[in-house]
Formats: structure tokens, sequence, C-alpha cells
């Protein structure tokens, strides 16, 4: 427990850190920002992983999904802070550009999702690396579609409401993306990609 909970306080760290851009390029103003983000975040990360542990203690698979919803967080906030970089770096929050943008954001979260998925999520300790790299690569590609095309079609085809600018609006593509691929993940990382070896 010790180490889910060392882990659990990093990925929250880290999430908040690449909350950061997301916030600040969004105007978000939050009181307390940065003791919110890396300070509140591990703490809530801690406190999450320890309900998941006692909740899966009656039902095994809670605590395994508390670990891939924290992972996915953690990935979440890469993806979107890289996102925002690139969109404040460029100025383009539309078209294109951001179709790559939100390509290029999605792949380097996925990388961090392959390292914590298997080495914290499923556990999955075994010297079929590649083969494994590859299943997983398989399934985040099929994500990867639904992620990047169901963002690039709220971005690019619906207006945005409610008041949002083109930059709010992207981001709110992004989480769309985000809830679509979510369920895919984990159903393929669990029975495709570390079934063998969990």
């Amino acid at each position: 427990m010790k180490k889910d909970i060392l882990i659990s306080a990093v990925m929250g760290f880290l999430t908040g850190l690449f909350l950061i851009p997301t916030v600040q390029n969004n105007n978000i103003a939050l009181p307390s920002q940065n003791l919110i983000l890396l300070v509140g975040l591990p703490i809530l990360s801690v406190i999450g992983i320890i309900i998941a542990r006692k909740l899966g203690e009656f039902i095994s698979i809670i605590f395994q999904l508390g670990k891939f919803v924290l992972t996915g967080i953690l990935n979440a906030a890469i993806d979107f802070g890289i996102l925002n970089i690139l969109i404040v770096s460029t100025g383009a929050a539309s078209g294109l550009p951001y179709t790559f943008f939100k390509s290029a954001s999605f792949i380097v979260a996925n990388f961090n999702s392959y390292f914590w998925n298997k080495t914290w999520t499923f556990q999955a300790s075994s010297p079929q690396g590649i083969q494994d790299y590859v299943k997983f690569l398989i399934v985040s590609l099929g994500g990867l579609l639904l992620n990047v095309g169901v963002a690039s079609l709220v971005v690019n085809f619906t207006a945005p409401f409610g008041g949002l600018d083109p930059k709010q609006w992207a981001n709110m593509g992004a989480v769309f993306g985000a809830i679509a691929s979510l369920a895919w993940n984990f159903l393929g990382y669990k029975f495709v990609v570390f079934v063998a070896r969990r």
C-alpha cells in the first residue's frame, strides 16, 4: 500500500503540473491555483487510491479500476497540457493544426499510459515488452481514432456554445474525445493487452 500511496501522490503532482498551462490558457481563475494543483491534487489522489483499495476488498476490480482512472487522469492532464502549450505557442486553436496538436499530445500521453498501466494498473511484468506494446499501441490507436475523431468533430463541426471562446471550445472537444476513448482503452488493456500476466 505504501508504494500505491507514493505513486498516487506523484501522479497527482504531475497531473497538477500539466494542468497549469490548461488552466492558464482557458482563463480559469482558481484561488490559490498552484497550491490546489500541486498540493491538493496529490492529496486527493492518495485519498482516492485508499478508497479504491478499501472498496476493492469487496469488489476486486474496483482497486484496479481506481488505478486505471488515476492513470487516465494523469494521461488526460498530459494530453491537455501539451495541447494547450501548442495552442498558446502557435495561436492555432482549430483546423488542421488543431488536429495535428491533438494527435501529438495524445501520442505523448499514450507512452505515459503504457508505462503506468503496464507497471502499476495491470502489473504485467513480462519479457514480451515489444509484443505487449504493439498490442497496447493497436488498442490505443482505436482510442486515438475515437479521441481525436470526436474532439475534431466537436471543435471543427460544432459551434461553441455557453459563451465559450475558441480556446475553451478546443478544450471541450478534448474532454469529449477523452470520454469517448476511456471505456475502449480500459477494456482493451484489461482483456487484450495485459490479460495473460495479471
